[in-house]
């Protein structure tokens, strides 16, 4: 009678939007604000950035590629020459989803790698990054909200002899930069 309804109705699944997804694919368009001494702090209005990520069937990995680049020019180190400036990144994070009644905040952590690009050619750039999206699910497979990463890079620039690091005496040194960047994280599973 009612008690193996009820036995039934506690033993049956969650829906499939309750669950963390181990595939899902994610879109965060925004802008990039970088600090450092290269390049100082642009506004974020002129550097974009849009980041494409997917779970490659583990609920706790996320693989993606990453590109900011400035819509202004800056005057490079190098010859006092003028240029655009790009960061092309793959990363591999590691990541944590907490999950309540349609909406979900994840963490995500982890490595980058890729390069800096000039018009005096493109040079290597490693670094970490730390991140966060807060989606509600549109339906069982869309989900919308703001995110925000964190990222430190270490890069050679082109056109210089600079190494991507320097060891000098007990410490290493490189040029690097920090970057915040926020906006609009999409999800489809």
């Amino acid at each position: 009678g009612v008690g193996a309804g009820r036995a039934a109705a506690a033993e049956a699944p969650p829906p499939p939007s309750a669950v963390p997804s181990s595939r899902e694919l994610f879109v965060d368009v925004g802008f990039s604000h970088w600090w450092g001494t290269t390049f100082g702090a642009p506004i974020g209005a002129s550097t974009p950035a849009l980041c494409v990520g997917v779970r490659p069937g583990v609920r706790w990995l996320e693989v993606r590629l990453h590109y900011t680049v400035s819509l202004d020019r800056f005057v490079l180190p190098t010859k006092g020459e003028q240029s655009r400036v790009g960061f092309a990144n793959a990363d591999l994070l590691l990541e944590r989803e907490l999950r309540v009644a349609g909406e979900r905040m994840m963490i995500l952590g982890g490595v980058s790698g890729g390069f800096v690009h000039t018009t005096q050619g493109f040079g290597p750039a490693v670094g970490s990054v730390l991140g966060a999206r807060y989606l509600i699910d549109l339906n069982p497979r869309w989900a919308v909200g703001p995110f925000f990463d964190l990222r430190w890079q270490a890069y050679a620039l082109p056109g210089t002899d600079e190494p991507l690091y320097r060891v000098e005496g007990s410490l290493v040194t490189s040029r690097s930069d920090a970057q915040a960047q926020i906006g609009v994280a999409f999800a489809y599973r």
